[in-house]
């Protein structure tokens, strides 16, 4: 369970640091001009780690509704079986599951948006404002 659990949060990190690293190309002019009137690579980081960090959020937070209404329906599956006395699937899950799933979806989040921000941070306002880049 954890391996399948590890691998969607790696497809799922690659797909945000996709985005995040698409956004901070497309945003190469504004990050340069915001440089130019005195933003620190520090600030800039932490505008492009926060968006990730929302975009992770986001997708816990979904996760978590569709997690919870998807394990009702399949606990609400009836079969038979001769070979046991339950006729349900147990669903065992806890709030302790899901604080532990949206902390390591946040952390994959934060790791993946981390490396675009580092790269947005020290973009060079002079190259990029002449068109060098």
């Amino acid at each position: 369970m954890y391996a399948v659990v590890g691998a969607i949060l790696l497809v799922a990190s690659f797909g945000i640091y996709n985005i995040i690293s698409t956004i901070t190309h497309e945003k190469t002019r504004d990050i340069a001009i915001l440089k130019s009137l005195g933003f620190t690579e520090a600030i800039v980081r932490r505008v492009f780690l926060l968006e990730a960090l929302v975009i992770g959020l986001a997708g816990t937070l979904l996760g978590w509704g569709l997690g919870f209404v998807l394990c009702q329906l399949l606990g609400s599956v009836e079969f038979r079986s001769p070979f046991m006395d339950a006729t349900h699937l147990p669903m065992y899950y806890t709030p302790v599951h899901y604080l532990l799933a949206g902390a390591v979806a946040l952390s994959a989040a934060a790791i993946a948006g981390y490396l675009p921000a580092r790269k947005a941070a020290s973009v060079h306002p002079v190259e990029i404002i002449r068109g060098a880049a």
